[in-house]
Order: C-alpha cells, then structure tokens, then sequence
C-alpha cells in the first residue's frame, strides 16, 4: 500500500466557511483532504466561489466577504 505523506502551512483565510463542513467531520482533516484530492488550485477556486455568492456574509456568518489566502502543500 503506498502512504502519502502531506504538510501544509495555511493562513485562515484558506478556511471553508462555517456550515459546509459537518459538524462531525474534523475541520482541518477535511481541509487537507480536499486539497490533495483537488489541488490547491482548484480549492481556492472553489473557496472563492462561496465567499462570492455570499458578499453579504449571510449565509455563511464571518468577518468580511474575503480574506487573503496563502498556502503551501507539499507532499511526498
């Protein structure tokens, strides 16, 4: 079986909104999850697409509409 090893440093702004992540799902293993199967690239796609659809911050309560993302993931 081949093992994935993964590190990543991530600033909060990386973080899915509150309400997309169950509840009983850790947060963070989801987080990574989702960038190794999707990319980094395409996470913040998609991150972006929800603070974009909520520029009111309504739907998903946070500070403001966006914040700066910077991330790095290595794996081996």
């Amino acid at each position: 079986m081949r093992q994935l090893l993964f590190n990543g440093s991530l600033t909060d702004g990386m973080m899915l909104p509150k309400g997309i992540v169950p509840s009983e799902i850790n947060c963070w293993g989801y987080l990574s999850f989702l960038i190794i199967q999707k990319g980094i690239d395409s996470y913040i796609e998609d991150l972006l697409h929800f603070e974009k659809a909520d520029p009111e911050c309504s739907t998903y309560p946070r500070l403001k509409k966006s914040d700066d993302k910077a991330g790095l993931v290595i794996s081996f």
